[in-house]
């Protein structure tokens, strides 16, 4: 099982878009981001030989990061690193990786007959004002 918390505290690039990641907890291994990060948005930049290897260690986040502030989240390297699964609380991914289509095909507590509760109105307007800012 994947740690809770996990932080990135060394990278090295490879080549081609693999990195070289040891975590606190002391496990380390190579990951090929050209196999999971999406060709556009704030990735679309890292797909630039040059520029994939600007990487660095943010240690205020605890992740690997570019120059235009694109990262990934921790937990989910050391999952796409180590292959070990996701805390229950961080997935599934829709990475197609065996431990989240596994989670992903579980019953979840909705398609069990539980039943939901609307969102009040505060919500819904407060949500609204967060988007807003």
């Amino acid at each position: 099982m994947t740690p809770d918390l996990v932080d990135v505290v060394s990278v090295r690039p490879l080549g081609g878009m693999r990195l070289r990641l040891k975590f606190d907890d002391g496990a380390s291994g190579e990951v090929d981001l050209a196999r999971w990060l999406p060709r556009k948005g704030v990735f679309r930049p890292l797909f630039a030989p040059a520029y994939f290897r600007r990487v660095r260690v943010e240690r205020d986040t605890g992740t690997i990061a570019w120059p235009n502030d694109a990262d990934v989240d921790p937990v989910v390297l050391y999952h796409w690193t180590t292959g070990k699964p996701l805390p229950k609380w961080a997935g599934p991914l829709d990475d197609g990786c065996p431990s989240c289509t596994e989670r992903r095909a579980t019953p979840s507590r909705a398609r069990r007959g539980a039943t939901r509760r609307p969102a009040s109105s505060h919500s819904r307007s407060r949500s609204r004002a967060t988007r807003t800012r």
